[in-house]
């Protein structure tokens, strides 16, 4: 055998295998597209109606199982077009009505076919569809720090315009907001809040929620025991009986906690121009000026003022 003979064989050869592979693929895909498997979907529902509500009663899960056949490409297709149903089928009127799922209206892949429908039927509550205005109800979570308090909560605009069922709609109240976290604020603030709107009630209008929140400092009452009198105004020797007074205050906590250290406060008996001698006095209390005086004890004292 020559060369140039060996060398057209192994290309008729080479030329025969290529032609097995191209054939042999052609032949798996077209036994791909032949080949149809069976697979479970859950379909939803679709239930919108402008002038009416429609509820799914039966099956309770809002859609329903189909059994669907046909190649395992057009089946993955669905992942990226969900299967829906549409009830067109809904007589006029309000009440329950149960109704059949026509098979030839899901829309599938022309390929692809139905084999079964679980359940074969639905069962609706058709009722009209109302508006109405309802109170927003305030929803907080956490405290505000230590020696503060919510003095006042106020949200703007004060209801909120739904639109649902009948039933749903007049069951309703209020409407709570999603709630909105104070823990450990010690500042007033405002914060844009939206309704927590139960499932299918929508809202009517686009108007934004205003939480207007009032954050003070604890307002607190307190009896502090033994504070101690000072003499103002004289340089002689002096007494004061008693030499101490329990006094009642109003204010804010913090300030009230911290008020002996407070530059402003001073409790004294002023001697200016009073010679040696004996004199019944009241004391002077100065305090910052948050905090109110509310009683003292007692409220006169015995000087003696030395030679």
């Amino acid at each position: 055998m020559t060369g140039s003979t060996a060398a057209f064989n192994g290309r008729k050869i080479l030329l025969s295998i290529i032609v097995l592979a191209v054939a042999g693929g052609i032949g798996f895909l077209n036994y791909q597209r032949r080949s149809k498997i069976e697979t479970d979907l859950f379909v939803p529902i679709e239930t919108d109606i402008d002038s009416r509500s429609i509820t799914v009663m039966t099956p309770q899960s809002g859609g329903v199982n189909i059994r669907i056949r046909g190649p395992a490409k057009s089946i993955s297709r669905l992942s990226r077009n969900p299967v829906r149903i549409r009830l067109d089928n809904i007589k006029a009127g309000n009440g329950i009505q149960t109704l059949p799922i026509d098979r030839l209206k899901i829309r599938l892949p022309s390929d692809v076919s139905v084999v079964n429908i679980r359940p074969e039927t639905v069962t609706v509550r058709i009722e009209p569809l109302i508006e109405k205005s309802l109170p927003l109800v305030i929803e907080l979570r956490g405290k505000p720090a230590a020696g503060f308090t919510l003095a006042e909560r106020i949200v703007k605009p004060e209801t909120v315009r739904v639109r649902g069922p009948e039933s749903v709609v007049s069951a309703q109240t209020g409407i709570r907001i999603k709630p909105v976290d104070i823990g450990g604020v010690s500042e007033s603030f405002e914060k844009r809040v939206v309704p927590d709107l139960p499932d299918p009630l929508k809202r009517v209008g686009a108007e934004p929620f205003i939480l207007k929140l009032d954050v003070r400092e604890k307002i607190v009452s307190t009896r502090l025991a033994g504070i101690p009198i000072e003499g103002r105004g004289t340089a002689q020797i002096f007494e004061i009986s008693p030499p101490s007074l329990t006094m009642t205050v109003k204010g804010p906590l913090q300030q009230i906690q911290r008020l002996k250290e407070n530059p402003d406060f001073a409790v004294y008996v002023d001697f200016t121009g009073l010679g040696p001698g004996v004199y019944v006095r009241r004391a002077v209390i100065l305090l910052p000026v948050d905090i109110v005086l509310t009683k003292t004890d007692p409220e006169l004292f015995t000087i003696r003022i030395k030679k």
